[in-house]
């Protein structure tokens, strides 16, 4: 048999075939039609963080950090801010860089590890219209007494975003260039810097910015300190950053 042949063969099977169907379908006088039905409503309840290595919604993390709060609930939310810790270092006349220590987390199966700081945000809005993750900084780098580390200011880089694995598409963007974070004049707030932007129809479900990973995480989240800043033996510096989720893409 040539090959002719076989594919008039395989043709008038297929017809047969077809024809028989639509012949069952037009016999048939005892038929009955159903539906089926969803409605979805918004979900106003926290998102727990998941690990920023390898988001899983089965295995949530613990954060380990006591001053670091629950996170903001509702449908459009933040789910958890790593605190940026520059540990203790010696008084130095010099301009002096500083890396950030690692986030410790406690995983689902009770391990400690170490992250790269990083910042959580979850949309189950169900509107699909895009947010905007800013950052300002509210203080400076202040004392309990208020002396002020003149001339200091943070920098954020090596953005890496994540998500859970059943949600590759559609992905906010991290802006790629360096924040550089400062007070305003006169104690008041700086401006607010875009860290993440999801346009509409992206960002959907939860999504996850690392600052670098387990290796540049450290140099990913510094600290500069000029050598003419006075600073007070024994003293702890900190400064408050407000972290602000818009409900729309911001230009």
């Amino acid at each position: 048999m040539d090959l002719k042949k076989i594919s008039i063969t395989c043709l008038i099977v297929a017809v047969t075939f077809y024809t028989g169907t639509l012949y069952a379908l037009a016999a048939s006088d005892n038929a009955a039609s159903t539906m089926g039905k969803v409605t979805f409503s918004e979900d106003n309840s926290p998102t727990a963080p998941l690990d920023p290595i390898d988001p899983n919604v089965d295995k949530p993390i613990t954060p380990t950090d006591p001053e670091v709060g629950s996170g903001t609930a509702g449908p459009l939310s933040i789910d958890y801010i790593s605190n940026f810790h520059f540990g203790n270092q010696l008084i130095s006349a010099e301009d002096r860089t500083y890396n950030v220590k690692l986030d410790v987390i406690k995983t689902a199966d009770g391990k400690s590890v170490g992250r790269a700081p990083f910042v959580q945000v979850t949309d189950k809005r169900g509107t699909n219209k895009g947010w905007t993750l800013q950052v300002q900084q509210k203080t400076p780098f202040l004392t309990s007494g208020a002396k002020e580390l003149k001339g200091a200011y943070l920098s954020l880089t090596n953005p890496v975003v994540k998500t859970t694995k059943d949600n590759q598409a559609a992905p906010p963007v991290a802006t790629s260039k360096k924040i550089i974070l400062t007070p305003g004049k006169s104690g008041a707030p700086g401006g607010s810097q875009t860290v993440l932007s999801a346009k509409q129809d992206t960002g959907m479900a939860t999504w996850i910015e690392s600052f670098g990973n387990n290796q540049s995480g450290p140099s990913s989240v510094q600290l500069f300190v000029p050598g003419t800043s006075e600073k007070i033996k024994d003293a702890t510096y900190s400064a408050t950053l407000t972290w602000i989720l818009v409900d729309s893409p911001v230009n």
